[in-house]
C-alpha cells in the first residue's frame, strides 16, 4: 500500500511490519563502591528506568538491609543470653572448685577425709609423699586447735550460766536489807546516798496550774467573805455568800472604798453543762488592796 506499511504474505497469514524507529538514551554508568578510576554519577531521588517505572536507590535499599542485619544480630545475642541462663552448661564445660563447708564440724570431717583421700593418691601415683608433708601439718594443728576451741566455748557458757545464777541470788538477798534501811526511821537522805539506794523527793511535785478549761466544764461559782485583817479565816464553806458566776479562769471583784486592808476569804466550785456542781476548792484567803479591786 502507497504511504502505509510494507505488507508480507506467508502462506495464508498477513504479517504487518510497520517502520520502527529505535532509540538508545544515553545513560551515565554509576560509580562502583571501591573504584575510584569510575567517573562519579549523582543519583536523584526517585530514579527513573528507561522503561518508566520507578524503583527504591540502591542506597536505601543498602541502609535498610544494614538496620534488619543489625537487630538480627541483637536479637540472636538476647536469645543466647536466655539460652545459657534458663539451661544449664554441658557436663563438658569446667566447673567452680567444690569449697569447703563453714560450720566447722563439718570442716573438721571433710578435711580429715580429704588428706586421707589425697594421700592415697599420691601413693597410687607413685608421687613424693613428703609434698603432702604441709598440709598435714595445718591439718594436725586444725586438728588440735578446734576440740580446744570447743572446750573454750562450753567452759564459757557454763561460766555465764553460774555468773548469771549468782547474781539473781544477790540481788534477792539486796532487797529485803533495802527495804529495812529505806524504812527505817533514823535513815537520812545521807545515809542513802552513801549506800546508794534512791533517794525519794518528800517536797513532791506541784501541780501545774491548768491553762485550759476542762473538757463537759461550764464555768465555776465564787463564794466569798470580808473579815478585818488579823481575824482568822473561816473553814466553814457556810460562812461565805455567793458572789458570781464565771467561765474565765481569773476574775476580778470591786469592793467598796471603805473595805481597802480587809481579807477577802473567798472559794469556788465548777459547775458543768448541765448545771451540776462539783468538788469544792480549799478556802483561800488575800487582802483588798487600798483599791478596793483585788484580784481574785
Amino acid at each position: 500500500m502507497p504511504g502505509g506499511p510494507e505488507c508480507t504474505r506467508v502462506g495464508s497469514v498477513r504479517l504487518l511490519r510497520p517502520p520502527v524507529q529505535l532509540t538508545c538514551p544515553t545513560v551515565q554508568p554509576i560509580r562502583p563502591i571501591g573504584h575510584s578510576d569510575w567517573p562519579s554519577a549523582r543519583l536523584t531521588w526517585p530514579t527513573q528506568r528507561v522503561d518508566g517505572k520507578v524503583v527504591r536507590i540502591a542506597r536505601a535499599i543498602g541502609h535498610l538491609v544494614w538496620l534488619i542485619a543489625h537487630a538480627m544480630r541483637a536479637i540472636g545475642q538476647v536469645l543466647r543470653t536466655t539460652v545459657q541462663v534458663m539451661w544449664p552448661l554441658p557436663e563438658c564445660l569446667p566447673k567452680e572448685e567444690r569449697r569447703c563447708p563453714r560450720p566447722d564440724a563439718d570442716f573438721a570431717a571433710y578435711m580429715n577425709n580429704y588428706y586421707a583421700a589425697a594421700a592415697k593418691f599420691w601413693s597410687v601415683q607413685g608421687f613424693d609423699e613428703s609434698e603432702l608433708k604441709p598440709l598435714k601439718d595445718a591439718l594436725s594443728a586444725w586438728s588440735a586447735a578446734f576440740p580446744a576451741h570447743v572446750a573454750a566455748q562450753n567452759a564459757a557458757e557454763a561460766a555465764r550460766q553460774s555468773k548469771d545464777a549468782a547474781r539473781r541470788t544477790l540481788e534477792a538477798e539486796a532487797r529485803p536489807i533495802t527495804s529495812f534501811i529505806q524504812g527505817f526511821p533514823k535513815t537520812t537522805d545521807a545515809d542513802r546516798a552513801t549506800i546508794g539506794i534512791t533517794v525519794r523527793d518528800s517536797s513532791g511535785t506541784p501541780t501545774p496550774i491548768p491553762t485550759t478549761r476542762p473538757k463537759g466544764v461550764l464555768g465555776a461559782e465564787v463564794w466569798l467573805t470580808l473579815i478585818d485583817a488579823g481575824q482568822p479565816a473561816p473553814t466553814d464553806p457556810a460562812a461565805l455568800v455567793f458572789l458570781t458566776r464565771t467561765t474565765k479562769p481569773t476574775f476580778r471583784a470591786e469592793f467598796k472604798p471603805g473595805d481597802g486592808g480587809k481579807t477577802a476569804v473567798y472559794m469556788a466550785g465548777c459547775i458543768n453543762t448541765r448545771g451540776e456542781k462539783g468538788p469544792w476548792s480549799k478556802i483561800a484567803a488575800a487582802t483588798v488592796a487600798a483599791s478596793a479591786k483585788p484580784r481574785v
